[in-house]
């Protein structure tokens, strides 16, 4: 289908202005395109009498700069639904930002808040849509992810093999948490220094009489992404096994002077010996249970709860494999007592 240029529209579910378009990536563009001229490298649908690409922003912005605006491209033009768009962005997204975080934090919203309006929609299982009711083992499931709102486990079904799970966890503890602002968290390259800068806002909200505002919070992530970046150019190791630290004192030290490393390695052995004692009484209340079910006779314990519990049990677990990871630990190797 021949369009003009200026009537191609970028897909509905990109955040044009939180998604950056890497300029030497466009000036590559150009130069093919200059040389060996423009092939059909943009996939589009038609909405309404709109032309929206599902992916090619980059060619397009070529385009824009080689053409002009009422000349004519010829692209393929298929009937593509919202979900296909969103997942193509998506996928688009991780392959040529899979490790930008602004990124990654627009794109789990933008799933989420999709997700979660197709939820609001049907008022039943029989009528929800049959492309997302994929997503869902169960009408039970459906209905507690309806109430409750999309999680990471429905949100990486969705987004399929292409996103890591730590990923969209990360994104989504930041989305959800109302102390943090998403802008500020966004000054960040990759999520794991939003991780200090999360840890600095929360400990200083605790010693202030009123919590950091946004203004505050964007000042806060700008000064500790430039420590960072300073330490990364010198190389300097901070943190078990060259991880990064698991916790941020950046901010503390600018009103104790206290040193740095120091105060990280007490931060977290504060926090390891918290979740030394709260596993143990978790693990003696999951024996306990299971020796009262065992009494009972009881072969499988069925109830809307379980379900609910499981979603719970899920996520706690890939929490703990990721922290596994930074102990050392892979997926199949077995701790020696």
């Amino acid at each position: 289908m021949k369009v003009k240029i200026k009537d191609l529209k970028p897909n509905p579910y990109r955040d044009v202005e939180n998604y950056p378009i890497d300029k030497t990536k466009v000036e590559n563009l150009i130069s093919s395109i200059e040389q060996t001229g423009f092939w059909d490298n943009i996939l589009a649908r038609q909405v309404n009498g709109s032309v929206q690409i599902a992916y090619g922003h980059h060619r397009l912005e070529a385009l824009k700069k080689v053409f002009n605006p009422t000349d004519e491209v010829d692209i393929p033009v298929k009937d593509l639904d919202d979900v296909t768009m969103l997942r193509i962005m998506a996928n688009e997204n991780m392959e040529q930002w899979g490790s930008n975080n602004a990124v990654i934090i627009e794109t789990i919203k933008a799933v989420r808040n999709f997700l979660d309006a197709e939820l609001a929609k049907y008022e039943t299982w029989e009528l929800f849509n049959e492309s997302i009711k994929q997503l869902f083992e169960s009408e039970a499931q459906y209905r507690n992810t309806k109430s409750k709102g999309v999680g990471q486990t429905t949100i990486k079904k969705f987004m399929g093999d292409h996103w890591p799970q730590w990923k969209i966890q990360e994104a989504l503890a930041i989305i959800k948490d109302d102390e943090i602002d998403d802008e500020a968290a966004k000054i960040f390259n990759n999520q794991t220094d939003v991780r200090f800068f999360k840890d600095a806002v929360k400990k200083l909200n605790k010693e202030r009489d009123k919590p950091l505002d946004n203004f505050e919070q964007k000042d806060l992530a700008e000064k500790i992404k430039t420590r960072l970046d300073d330490k990364k150019e010198s190389k300097t190791k901070i943190g078990p096994a060259g991880k990064g630290p698991a916790i941020n004192t950046m901010a503390r030290q600018e009103l104790d002077g206290t040193d740095e490393f120091d105060a990280i390695l007490k931060d977290l052995e504060v926090d390891l010996k918290r979740i030394e004692t709260e596993t143990k009484q978790l693990k003696n209340f999951i024996i306990s249970m299971n020796g009262r079910l065992h009494e009972l006779g009881v072969e499988k314990f069925q109830s809307i709860k379980v379900v609910f519990t499981m979603q719970e049990i899920s996520e706690l677990y890939i929490a703990l494999k990721t922290l596994m990871e930074y102990f050392g630990f892979n997926n199949n190797q077995k701790i020696e007592s």
